[in-house]
This record gives C-alpha cells, structure tokens and sequence, in this order.
C-alpha cells in the first residue's frame, strides 16, 4: 500500500495589477445652430470620419448638406434637433 501525498501547499495570493483609469472620451457637440447650407447630424455608429475628427455614437456635428446627405443614405447618422444640448 502507498503512502497518501501530502496536501499541496497553498499559494500566495497574486496581487492585480492596478491599472490607471481611462480618461473618458466626451462627446462632440456642435453648439451652434447649422447655417445655410450645413445640417446638424447625429453619429450613428463608430468609425466615422468627418473633416479630420474620428467620430463615435452619440456625437452631434455640423456639416455640409452634401455630406450630410451621404452620411444619411449610408445609415452613418441622422438628422439632430436644432438645439444640441437638450
């Protein structure tokens, strides 16, 4: 008949590493009414580019109604109320 083994020993506890938090990104709101010409668009998904400024779900942004007009056919953002903040 064989021994029993002893029980393994427990191991020390590994500390987590602490990471720093993320600075949270603010949405963009363009607070100034649309001109003529311009139309206010909200952002429908991530990923889009517009006048150099990588845009994110949510923000609200003037540009020109030509682009504003691909954006809308595209499904990329939709039109915003007048007053973006509220």
């Amino acid at each position: 008949m064989r021994a029993a083994l002893p029980a393994p020993k427990p191991k020390a506890p590994v500390a987590a590493a602490e990471v720093a938090p993320r600075a949270v990104r603010e949405p963009i709101r363009d607070s100034a009414p649309a001109d003529d010409g311009e139309r206010l668009v909200t952002i429908l998904r991530s990923g889009v580019e517009v006048e150099n400024r990588q845009l994110a779900v949510g923000d609200i942004v003037r540009v020109g109604a030509d682009l504003a007009g691909q954006l809308l056919r595209s499904g990329a953002a939709e039109l915003a109320r007048e007053k973006a903040n509220g």
